[in-house]
């Protein structure tokens, strides 16, 4: 099972990972930004390291996520998609293509578990979040129908009542998902039989 969340940071994802991983022994996959100035050539301009930025975020989680059938990750490569698109304005079309395609061709989910917007307007990044949370929709939403793959919705509420209320409508979700997809697969063998 590879479940993926998806949403605007500090939406409580990362936080939520390790309970969701320990109770159905899934591994847990957290994308980490571990790049520097120094580790490209220091002369790049501000546009291409942030390219090679997002280059080496989306390398890594395609790396991570390839290496393992169990998982369940704090961001989705989608998530990577949608931030590169809102964050940089003057993008280099040819590059974001590229970029859009090595996206679209390395990613498989079963699920992916999308948090709410809950960040205040007297926040200094709502402006930019709230951008990043309208492409990520519309993202997932055209994605899910392509690779079929379930989008469960936290809702709001759900979120201001705390994480141990989260994680049980999670884990609740993944339960009837499983569920769900073993009486299709034991209907299927039936039908099979009987052919």
């Amino acid at each position: 099972m590879k479940i993926a969340f998806s949403g605007v940071s500090g939406s409580g994802k990362t936080t939520i990972v390790p309970i969701i991983a320990n109770k159905f022994a899934y591994n847990a996959i957290y994308s980490k930004i571990s790049i520097t100035n120094h580790k490209y050539n220091i002369e790049l301009n501000q546009k291409e390291f942030n390219y090679k930025l997002q280059e080496e975020i989306l390398d890594t989680q395609i790396k991570n996520e390839s290496e393992l059938s169990n998982f369940i990750t704090d961001r989705s490569i989608l998530d990577i998609l949608a931030y590169t698109a809102s964050y940089y304005a003057d993008i280099d079309s040819k590059w974001f293509i590229q970029f859009h395609k090595k996206i679209i061709d390395n990613y498989s989910y079963d699920i992916i578990i999308k948090f709410p917007f809950n960040i205040l307007p007297n926040n200094d990044t709502y402006i930019k979040n709230l951008l990043i949370n309208s492409v990520l929709y519309s993202i997932i939403s055209t994605e899910s129908k392509m690779k079929h793959f379930k989008v469960i919705e936290i809702p709001y509420n759900m979120i201001k009542s705390g994480i141990k209320e989260t994680s049980n409508f999670i884990i609740n979700c993944i339960e009837s998902y499983l569920t769900k997809q073993s009486i299709i697969s034991r209907n299927n063998r039936k039908r099979n039989n009987n052919d």
